[in-house]
């Protein structure tokens, strides 16, 4: 059984406090980057693997991940138009492994500001 650990940004650093992403409200950049690695420290071969991001708005939104390296445990979250709305919330990760078993990362605070224009 593997033991995943999640790590963002770059360079990357292990998810375990709360993850604070500031973002603006109607922005579609940056596409924010997810390594999933095992308890090893080895990048977790995707194939197979979906990941997404969970938003706590008041209708719940998924944001499906980009998983842009399989074999090196790469994902971004690519945030749409209307994903991101004015406020302070509550997000998670969750992959699915290719045997349907499923992992999630919570903490994660989403601050997001108005435009000034």
């Amino acid at each position: 059984m593997s033991i995943y650990k999640l790590y963002h940004g770059y360079p990357p650093t292990e998810h375990e406090d709360v993850l604070n992403m500031e973002l603006v409200a109607g922005d579609t950049l940056p596409e924010y980057p997810f390594y999933l690695k095992d308890q090893d420290g080895a990048d977790v071969d995707m194939t197979g693997f979906v990941a997404e991001m969970h938003v706590a708005y008041a209708v719940p939104l998924t944001i499906p991940a980009n998983i842009i390296d399989l074999t090196g445990g790469e994902f971004f979250i690519d945030f749409g138009p209307g994903d991101l709305v004015q406020g302070i919330y509550s997000a998670e990760i969750q992959v699915t492994n290719s045997s349907g078993k499923i992992r999630t990362w919570q903490k994660i605070k989403l601050i997001i500001t108005p435009e000034i224009l």
